[in-house]
């Protein structure tokens, strides 16, 4: 067993939820889906809100649920605090806006998500906030950008999606340190066993990727060291109503049982297919990160980043994006990734229709590509699959 499945199992069997004191409480954490809760007299409620005693009050401030996964994310994040909210999406607005002000300039990339890249182009941009950008593997650009404007706050990912460049975090973080930027990682496509070990101010993560696995939960996690960041990351929450409900995180905290399981395979499938595609010699360029042919192969193994679920395919000229997705019968025509079945998304219908041709073209957004993201499914099957969806194409 690896060290991290260790932790995991660890952590998932002594972090506790608080219960009623009984003889025999029961296997999973019973739901509190109670919206309000109540107290013997007022004397309890004064101590409550002076800090002399734990309960709770409104279950939009805390619930046992959520508390019993807010304190599972932290230890497995090795963060202090996790504040959970109703997506991942809602997770980057809310440490965007918890550290923004107007004036304040934040800094991403051209590989950024999508949703993150609108975000801060189309609503912190309007309230006066600044922003620069470049590809996240332009080092001598990064450098220039610093210099010239310094800026607040740094957005990024590793691996990047649909393309899954490997950042080289360190170039990164260390900038931030000298130029006192806050940093931002979006942890998602790396999954909450890998990059734990950094000095990021705020790790985000969408957990309805490999934290759900069946795709059927939706929920975001912003996990920090800084007590003062997460009271003000709270308080923003609080009075936004940005929180998860309670059945939702018991339904994360069941989930997470299988996650190393799920994890395993997904990589395990992406590697085996990502290899037999290379084989074939039949795509112009197939880029995983577990393939020693992905420019950045000897920096995700110095990072020790697992090589995840996700391969990003170049289909030949002649081949129809569509029509070559159209004639898969294994990968279902879906965004998101890290779940048990395995999916297909163009890549420029997904994730560039923001952009414009220069900067899709500076990021590798083309027609031509697709991400394939890999389930549980057997990778021969899947080979088989796009062979066949390819042969169609060509006759």
């Amino acid at each position: 067993m690896k060290d991290w499945e260790r932790k995991f199992n660890k952590v998932l069997h002594e972090t506790k939820i608080d219960l009623p004191e009984s003889d025999n409480p029961s296997l999973y954490p019973p739901l509190y889906d109670s919206v309000k809760y109540t107290f013997e007299n007022s004397d309890e409620v004064l101590s409550l809100f002076n800090g002399d005693r734990s309960g709770y009050l409104y279950s939009r401030y805390s619930n046992p649920n959520c508390e019993h996964l807010s304190r599972i994310i932290s230890r497995l994040t090795e963060k202090e605090n996790t504040h959970l909210t109703p997506s991942g999406l809602s997770a980057i607005n809310l440490s965007l806006e918890a550290l923004t002000y107007p004036g304040a300039c934040i800094m991403y990339f051209s590989e950024s998500y999508a949703p993150t890249k609108n975000l801060i182009r189309n609503s912190f941009n309007k309230w006066g906030v600044e922003s620069v950008y470049c590809n996240i593997d332009d080092h001598d650009k990064i450098l220039e950008l610093f210099e010239e404007n310094s800026p607040d706050i740094l957005i990024f990912e590793s691996p990047t999606n649909p393309q899954l460049k490997i950042a080289d975090i360190s170039f990164l973080l260390d900038l931030c340190q000298k130029y006192n930027c806050k940093s931002i990682m979006d942890n998602t496509f790396a999954g909450l066993h890998q990059h734990n070990s950094l000095d990021v101010d705020i790790v985000i993560h969408s957990l309805s990727k490999f934290a759900s696995g069946h795709g059927d939960i939706m929920g975001g996690s912003v996990s920090v060291n800084s007590s003062s960041l997460f009271d003000e990351i709270q308080t923003l929450a609080q009075a936004k109503g940005i929180n998860m409900e309670p059945s939702t995180a018991r339904k994360f905290v069941k989930a997470l049982q299988t996650y190393p399981l799920r994890y395993k395979a997904y990589a395990k499938n992406a590697l085996q297919l990502a290899k037999a595609l290379e084989e074939e010699s039949c795509f112009p360029q197939i880029i995983y990160p577990g393939l020693k042919s992905h420019p950045e192969h000897e920096l995700a193994i110095k990072q020790q980043v697992s090589p995840g679920n996700v391969i990003y395919l170049e289909l030949p000229e002649a081949v129809e994006v569509f029509r070559f997705i159209d004639a898969l019968n294994y990968f279902k025509f879906s965004p998101s990734l890290g779940s048990n079945e395995s999916l297909v998304a163009p890549a420029l219908a997904f994730y560039g229709q923001s952009m414009g041709e220069s900067e899709r073209k500076s990021a590798n957004i083309e027609e031509n590509r697709i991400r394939l993201s890999v389930g549980l499914d057997d990778p021969e099957l899947l080979l088989e699959d796009i062979m066949e969806a390819l042969k169609i194409q060509s006759n």
